[in-house]
């Protein structure tokens, strides 16, 4: 399956689409590169198998941050989001590999600290959680969302 290139221009410039434009609404939106047997599958999926259907749509995700990281590696945005996304698919190991990248580009990302202290929360490793939540404390100390964060792990 070939894949469409990605947009240099900004939503709304110069025929890129706004992502509500990309929604269109309730309808299903598909890459143009794939085969009408393809999009019909697919919808199928969706509609009877929603769980399998947001396994299929998280690899892709995972796939598109992959590319995203070819076309930019300095991105800590784009090692952020494939920790976000092999979290959801239970990649554990892979996504706090690419949470501790993204923080080697960005020291200061607290979002990414949150997101690497909730994957060591999960595995248990609450001291490794506690020690990510605290730096995001001392980086930031009046972010409601560090002490929602710090108050869940104190419990």
């Amino acid at each position: 399956m070939s894949t469409t290139p990605l947009p240099t221009a900004a939503p709304g410039e110069a025929g890129v689409e706004t992502p509500d434009e990309m929604r269109g609404g309730n309808e299903l939106i598909f890459p143009e590169s794939l085969l009408p047997q393809e999009i019909a599958a697919a919808e199928v999926l969706v509609m009877r198998c929603p769980q399998f259907a947001q396994a299929m749509l998280d690899e892709l995700a995972a796939r598109m941050q992959l590319n995203a990281i070819r076309l930019s590696p300095r991105s800590f945005r784009f090692w952020n989001n494939l920790g976000n996304v092999l979290s959801k698919l239970g990649a554990t190991v892979d996504a706090a590999a690419h949470y501790q990248r993204a923080l080697q580009l960005k020291p200061d990302a607290i979002e990414t600290r949150l997101n690497l202290g909730n994957l060591y929360a999960v595995q248990g490793r609450w001291d490794a959680a506690m020690a990510q939540y605290l730096t995001a404390l001392r980086m930031a100390p009046e972010s409601a969302d560090v002490h929602l964060h710090l108050g869940i792990a104190y419990g």
